[in-house]
Order: structure tokens, then sequence, then C-alpha cells
């Protein structure tokens, strides 16, 4: 709740306020009034410094070092100072914080360059004490950071948005929009205040720089686990599992799990793109005449998932489609699973201004999976395949595949232009292993390993390199059973060559090669991870990942 709740325009003059700056968490105003404010002395002298806040810290500490903690998030908040020339961090300790048990003002209002920084996301809890949200941007911030944290037990209203909401706002007449990184971040046990209500999981509306990485949406009975509008959104490594659709009032705008749109003001936008994307075990239910929906593209949005895995979805009443794709959105799926979604067409495509392209990935029943009404653009493209991709259900990660999959080593690395591909899968496993990479969010581990000692391979030859990673240089160890034209080359991450470090008439044998982290000019090459790639007799044979760190 804000300090000032502005209804008209008004010049705001005062003896002493608690800051001389303040943001939206102390100052809000309906759209059309303007204000201005000044105050004479400020309560609180903010402080261009990290912040330290744990548990057993108190507010009445400096809060300046892991030794003398503040206690609560929401002080540390209003005590930082940041610009964009001098970017800070609030670093958070271990523990359960919460408006109940250290006092916290929720939800805590995000600031301009200001980072949260949590000790371990299994242990930095925020607890909505089943009522509050979290944290919310209502002011198009820049250079927000959430990191290391779980958000939980939020019992909201619609209008309360969701455990974490970010905004854009409108600044004479200028669309002011937020940026943000979120990372190793999971939301789990949002539900509804009543049952009229449909809030979200995650909030994100008119950004223009989003980066996820490692984000786990789990647990939650919304109206949509994910709303994400117009934001070039960069995500790897992203769950959602385990919630259910709560249908609330119409004013909830529709359902699904996962809704990606575009704001037509914003023509010049990158694509949305999701590398790892394991949607499953989730329920959708249509209400007040919209359709449920799992995965939806609309609103002119462009959108890839690589390496996606959906699955086990399930849809009840009108059925909208698991994957869905209307009003002028194209949706691009490279190297992925649809199988097993029970209730609604696997693939709903809607009008004639849609494009969808299937590369390199198994649907159950292949183009059959698609319903179609008008006249979309289908690229239907090489290396698609139909039946069941083998889930090791009994393993650690259920969805992982087992060793007779068809989708070991049935991907493409040739990704559009600009989408790199990432480096491990989504359990933190290397993404490619054996001859390429496979289909979906899990890559198969057992065909090769990085150790020093070499596995035998179902092909006729043994390649390997150690150590991995590596900071000066590394051994290549290569044995062919066969006489063969024989090339092996190294490669960035934009698939870019880098050296070419074999490229000979061999005979069976062993072979060592050692690759010192320069390009073909010898010169030095950046930290980072590089594929290298066998070719035997003009046919590619396998990738390996190595990662150089200087």
């Amino acid at each position: 709740m804000n300090d000032i709740w502005v209804r008209s325009s008004v010049d705001i003059i005062l003896n002493i306020f608690t800051l001389d700056n303040p943001n939206f968490e102390f100052i809000d105003n309906h759209e059309d009034a303007e204000y201005t404010f000044s105050c004479q002395q400020s309560a609180i002298e903010q402080i261009p410094t990290d912040l330290y806040v744990s548990t057993e810290g108190s507010d009445e500490n400096s809060g300046l070092t892991p030794e003398e903690p503040l206690k609560t998030i929401s002080y540390a908040n209003i005590l930082i100072k940041a610009d964009s020339l001098d970017p800070r961090n609030i670093y958070v300790a271990d523990g359960l914080y919460s408006t109940l048990q250290t006092g916290e003002h929720l939800p805590i209002n995000l600031k301009s360059y200001v980072s949260f920084i949590g000790e371990s996301e299994e242990n930095t809890i925020i607890d909505g004490d089943e009522y509050y949200p979290i944290m919310s941007g209502w002011d198009g911030e820049r250079e927000v950071g959430i990191k290391n944290f779980t958000f939980q037990n939020c019992k909201l209203a619609s209008h309360h948005w969701a455990p974490l909401t970010m905004m854009f706002t409108i600044i004479d007449d200028i669309w002011k929009r937020f940026s943000v990184t979120l990372e190793n971040l999971t939301i789990k046990n949002t539900t509804p205040r009543t049952s009229d209500d449909g809030p979200r999981a995650l909030e994100l509306v008119d950004g223009d720089n989003i980066e996820m990485k490692n984000i786990s949406i789990t647990d939650n009975t919304c109206g949509a686990a994910v709303h994400l509008w117009t934001m070039n959104l960069n995500a790897e490594n992203f769950i959602v599992n385990n919630t259910q659709y709560s249908s609330g009032s119409e004013s909830s705008h529709g359902n699904g799990l996962i809704l990606l749109r575009h704001n037509s003001l914003f023509a010049d936008d990158n694509p949305d793109i999701i590398k790892n994307l394991l949607l499953c075990d989730n329920i959708s239910i249509s209400d007040f005449g919209f359709p449920a929906l799992t995965f939806s593209v609309a609103g002119g949005c462009e959108a890839y998932v690589i390496n996606g895995t959906i699955t086990e979805n399930y849809q009840q009443g009108m059925a909208g489609g698991i994957i869905r794709v209307d009003s002028g959105s194209d949706l691009s799926l490279i190297n992925s699973i649809v199988h097993n979604n029970v209730g609604g067409h696997p693939v709903y495509l809607n009008g004639d201004d849609v494009e969808f392209t299937v590369d390199h990935c198994l649907f159950t029943n292949g183009y059959e999976d698609l319903f179609i009404v008008g006249d979309p653009v289908i690229n239907w493209e090489e290396g698609n395949i139909e039946g069941d991709p083998l889930f090791n259900i009994d393993g650690d990660y259920p969805f992982a595949l087992m060793e007779l999959s068809p989708c070991i080593d049935a991907g493409t690395l040739n990704l559009p232009e600009g989408i790199e591909l990432p480096e491990f899968d989504l359990a933190g496993n290397p993404r490619i292993v054996g001859v390429t990479i496979d289909m979906g969010a899990y890559e198969y581990q057992d065909s090769v390993s990085v150790s020093e000692e070499p596995q035998v391979l179902k092909y006729d030859f043994l390649i390997s390199n150690f150590p991995n990673p590596f900071k000066s240089s590394t051994k290549i160890k290569l044995e062919l059973k066969e006489e063969a034209h024989v090339q092996v080359e190294v490669y960035n991450i934009k698939g870019q060559k880098v050296r070419t470090l074999m490229d000979v008439q061999t005979v069976p044998g062993k072979f060592e090669l050692i690759w010192c982290g320069k390009d073909e000019s010898d010169k030095k090459v950046a930290s980072g991870t590089y594929f290298y790639k066998l070719i035997i007799d003009g046919e590619d044979k396998a990738y390996r990942n190595m990662v150089l760190l200087h």
C-alpha cells in the first residue's frame, strides 16, 4: 500500500518524508493525475553500497557486512541507492523471510539497478503468508536482478497479479519498459484468494530485455502460470509442472500455462526464445468461453522453443490445443518432443496469418497431431519422427530418454541465426553427447564420457578430450578402427569454425591432438564453451563440447 495516493494533479510539499526521491512504493497516482514532490528533509538517508540481510540480523545494524546484516529485505531495499553507473546488490542469507516471521513489508517494490541475490535457491525463501505477493515493479524498472530464491505460499486476488509482477509505465506519452534477469528461481504454491480469482504465478508485461535461467514454476493453482507479454525473452532451463488452472472470473484474461503475447507498438522486438523447456503434468480447463490452453502464442508474437519436452498435460472442456498459435503469430519447435498429452489437440493452428515450423521433433502421431483452422503456413522440416520417445519414467528425471529412445542423436545443430545452443541440458549435463544433439529437454548421457578414460561407442571410433574444463590446453584422443579421411574441427557456440586440428588420410590407430585455445591465426580465443567435430569420409560422426577457462 502506498503512503500517498494522488487522484488529481497536485504539488506535494512536505517538511519531512521517508525519502527525498520516493518511488512507486511511497507515492502512486491515477493515470490522469500529475504531481510534483519536494521535501525539506528525509527520514532515511540512502547509501550507495551493497547491503546484507539475514534472519538473524537487525534493521538497527548497518547492513554493510555479512557480520552486521539487516533483518528485512524490504528495509534494505529502501536504504540502498543505485543508478546506471553504480548498480548495487542486496545479498540475502538462507532463511525464511515473511511478514509474520521477520516483519517483511510485502510486496517488495523493485528498484532500477538493484539486484537481490539469495544464498541458495532451495533455502533462501520468501513466504507470502498465504496472502501477500512477493515482489513487484510497476515503474518500468531497469536492470533488475533476482537470483537464488524460492517464492512460496501466495494466496492472491486477480488484481494482485502474481508473486512476481513487473509492468511498464507511460510517462509523457512515452512507454517506459523494464528489463530484468531471473536466475535460479522457484515459484510455488500460488493459489486464488477466492473462487472468483485467477492470479498468475509469474506476470511480466511489456519488458524489452528479459533473461531467465533455471526457472521452476511448480505446484500452483492459477489463471495462467506464466504470462509474458512483449519482451525479447531469452530463457534457458524453464520448467512449468504440477500446475492447475483456476477459472476465476472473466477478468483473469483467459487461461493457460504459458501465454506468450506481443504488443504491436513494438514491431522491432526480437523473438522470444526458450531453450530446455519442460512443460508437464499440468491441467488446464476451459471456462467463460475461453478454450483450454497449455502453451499459447498469440498477439503477433514470434517464438522459438529449442529442446522442449511437452508431455503428460491434460485439458478439460473446450480444448484450445496443448500448443496453440493464432493472431498473426509464429512458433518454431526445434529438437522438441510433444507426446502423450490428453484432452486436446496436440497443436491447434488458428488462422491464415499463422506460421508454424517443426524441425527435428517427435510428435506422437506425426503431422496428424496438427489441427488446422484456415490456411496457416506450415513448415514441416526434415528429421521429424513419430511414435514413443521412450522416457525413463523410473529415473531421477522422469522425462529423460532411455537407451533405445529414437530421440537420441536425432536433433539438429542447424539453429536459426542469432540463436545459440545451450551449453547444458535441463539436468545440468553436457548438451551434446554422442553423434549430435538429442531431442527433448534432457540429453542421453550414457553413450560417451568426457573423462580421461575413453568409452566404447557404437561406431568405429573413439574420441574424447582431457582435461575438461581446461585453462591452457586440452588433449583430444582419437582411435580409428578403419582407414579413412579424417577431419577434426573446433567451433564456437555460435557455430563458427575456430580451427582445424586434423585433415588427413589416416590408417587405423590412435592419435593425439592438442588444442591450446587459439584460432587459425594463432590468436587466443575467449573463455567459454567450444565444440569439436569429427568428420570421417565427409560425414559428421561426433560432436563433443569442451570448456576453456582463462
